[in-house]
């Protein structure tokens, strides 16, 4: 009798105690399960996604453009014929670096204009500086190629948008800029606010290089450049 009695309780008592073991390891597993999932990476929407393909695009076409320019000069303004339009300066009035003489190069390209004199393109004349022959500078130049209006607009639309994804994926997002960098550096450092007005001043300074174009302003026009490249 009482011997039964006490091994049926110790039997109970090691039921219970196995019981609620099971039941705090269950309890782990379900806490490191919702702390793994604090930490899961969530995928981007397909907006974002879209948007992201679309800066990389655009980034792409900013990339042709600039290393490009003597082409696009070339089919603007000889092969699309815009010389004749936006170009009116006497070839007799301009010339090339190198000794290069201007008059032979507009005879051999066949540029005249609605008289049937020879012309070319004078600074800030036509859809991109020309490309026949280097300036008097002696060497071609973004800044050269896109001192004309329509130069300076494609340059601004194009590089516009790269310029957003520096915002949006570098300081202007503080959270996601910090992650990259080391733990010293967070939002309220020093280091921070130094990046991010660094930032601010390439903003100020690349519209103003904008604005102050090689043909209307060369002194301004070079100082913004040194100074939003630095």
């Amino acid at each position: 009798g009482s011997s039964e009695d006490e091994a049926f309780r110790q039997a109970a008592a090691s039921e219970n105690t196995s019981s609620h073991s099971g039941e705090g390891a269950a309890q782990d597993m379900e806490g490191g399960e919702s702390a793994g999932h604090s930490h899961e990476v969530v995928p981007p929407s397909g907006s974002t996604l879209r948007f992201g393909i679309f800066q990389v695009v655009m980034l792409g076409l900013f990339m042709l453009f600039v290393f490009l320019l003597p082409i696009w000069s070339w089919l603007l303004n000889d092969k699309l014929g815009e010389v004749g339009r936006l170009c009116a300066t006497p070839a007799s009035e301009l010339a090339c670096g190198g000794g290069v003489d201007y008059g032979e190069v507009a005879a051999r390209l066949g540029r005249t204009g609605r008289s049937g004199e020879l012309v070319g393109c004078g600074c800030g004349e036509g859809a991109l500086a020309d490309w026949s022959c280097p300036p008097e500078s002696g060497y071609f130049s973004i800044s050269y190629f896109i001192s004309p209006a329509p130069g300076t607009g494609a340059m601004a639309a194009l590089s516009g948008w790269p310029i957003l994804a520096q915002w949006i994926h570098g300081v202007g997002d503080a959270e996601l800029f910090c992650k990259q960098c080391s733990p010293a550096t967070a939002t309220s450092s020093r280091a921070y606010a130094v990046m991010w007005y660094s930032q601010l001043g390439f903003q100020f300074f690349y519209g103003l290089f904008l604005i102050n174009t090689l043909c209307v302003q060369p002194l301004a026009h070079a100082i913004f450049v040194g100074t939003f490249i630095v």
